[in-house]
């Protein structure tokens, strides 16, 4: 019980618990289909956590998650974007079941050999950059369902920041989710420009989901102290802020996110720099080469549909 303004608030839990018993009473019979023990250790947590609530055992399935490279039937669930949230915080539940597409896969596997000459290409110093770039699982996905207020048509996860920091992510491209616009429903342009978005809609939408999910999510550094023992997770005593010239006077706590600190900003503002960063990249001649290579006279056309 909480008291606010003089008035008494009485928070009660357990409106959902009857579905989410449901939900790990299904996951413990999945157990039986697991393709490997990682597998099955994942769902152990995720029953875990569905049960209790825990949210250190979804954390846990991710790690499993992140391990389990390159299934041919992939899937995700649990309480994951805050995007309908207004206070970004609150999470909504969403599960997806999906098949991976090979052919389309490789390419995007690809992409992620070439992740670390790509990175040299951005505007900031090697230093700003994670130590290590721990290359991820990036694979097409063919979804066969997926449970949420609106799907995405491409996902870079686990959330949490320090798996991705520690751990890594994964990348998922969902192929058979794309937009199919018609010609007639193309809105704000005309001529040689709405015939140019009309073509090459699905070819930029696919190097813009690539370079956003691989590199727009996955790049950068939280510049971190720990709390605990004061060091750093960067030369603080040489790293300079690329604006100012001066030592880096501001950095997170080791108890402290992303997210706490930019608080209902921290998803529309990193979502913004995945897309800037995928519209820098796409200037460059390498992810054509990957994913168009034998239609170079197309690039400039794809690149410029990017923008629209």
């Amino acid at each position: 019980n909480y008291t606010y303004q003089g008035q008494k608030i009485k928070i009660t839990r357990g409106d959902f618990s009857w579905a989410m018993n449901e939900i790990a009473k299904n996951l413990k019979q999945a157990k039986f289909y697991a393709a490997n023990d990682t597998q099955k250790q994942m769902l152990d947590h995720y029953v875990k956590n569905f049960i209790s609530g825990d949210m250190n055992a979804h954390k846990d399935a991710m790690k499993e998650w992140i391990k389990d490279v390159d299934p041919a039937i992939e899937t995700n669930i649990g309480y994951i974007e805050t995007y309908l949230d207004p206070l970004g915080v609150r999470a909504e539940y969403e599960g997806f079941v999906s098949i991976v597409n090979k052919e389309t896969s490789k390419l995007f596997s690809k992409l992620v050999d070439n992740a670390e000459k790509l990175i040299e290409y951005l505007p900031w110093g090697k230093d700003f950059e994670k130590d290590k770039f721990n290359k991820p699982d990036f694979t097409s996905l063919n979804v066969l369902a997926f449970a949420c207020s609106g799907t995405p048509i491409g996902i870079n996860l686990p959330n949490y920041d320090d798996i991705r920091e520690n751990l890594g992510y994964k990348n998922v491209d969902l192929g058979n989710v794309y937009p199919k616009p018609t010609y007639e429903n193309i809105q704000y342009m005309e001529g040689e420009m709405k015939d140019l978005y009309y073509k090459y809609s699905n070819e930029s939408l696919t190097l813009m989901v690539a370079l956003h999910e691989l590199l727009g999510h996955g790049t950068g550094k939280l510049l971190t102290q720990d709390v605990d023992t004061g060091k750093f997770n960067f030369d603080h005593e040489k790293l300079l802020n690329p604006f100012t010239g001066e030592k880096i006077s501001t950095f997170y706590k080791s108890n402290e996110t992303w997210s706490s600190k930019f608080g209902k900003l921290h998803s529309g503002y990193e979502e913004c720099r995945a897309d800037t960063v995928a519209l820098y990249l796409g200037h460059f001649e390498e992810p054509y080469q990957i994913f168009f290579a034998d239609r170079e006279d197309e690039w400039l056309d794809i690149e410029y549909v990017m923008w629209l």
